[in-house]
């Protein structure tokens, strides 16, 4: 039903004549209606432009995904290996006895009850 109305304003600008915009818009009401009354009968029409959207979801969702990698994560990364962060502690240290990190055991085991 949104499908429709979307298409009625795209097809409503200023020049034209609205009654493509109308036609379309009944067409909302109408599937609208009958998705209420009997959602089986519009099953055909839903699998339709499921079929339409999967590909188009597809290329959108990947190519938005390599884009925010590429312009996002990978500078980030570049800057860190410039300026020498290394927030994991990777790099080996001939002089350390073991890589081991000291952590203070918990005070309590109570705690344990009270996560948040």
């Amino acid at each position: 039903m949104a499908w429709f109305r979307v298409l009625a304003f795209a097809a409503l600008p200023e020049s034209a004549s609205p009654t493509v915009a109308i036609v379309l818009a009944a067409l909302g009401v109408l599937c609208g209606l009958l998705s209420l009354a009997a959602p089986v009968a519009l099953k055909p029409l839903f699998v339709g432009m499921s079929i339409v959207a999967l590909p188009i979801g597809f290329v959108i969702s990947n190519t938005l995904l390599i884009l925010l990698y590429y312009l996002v994560v990978t500078p980030i990364a570049l800057i860190f290996r410039l300026i020498g962060r290394d927030a994991l502690h990777r790099r080996p240290d001939r002089d350390a006895a073991t890589y081991w990190v000291p952590r203070t055991p918990p005070a309590s085991l109570k705690r344990y009850f009270r996560q948040f």
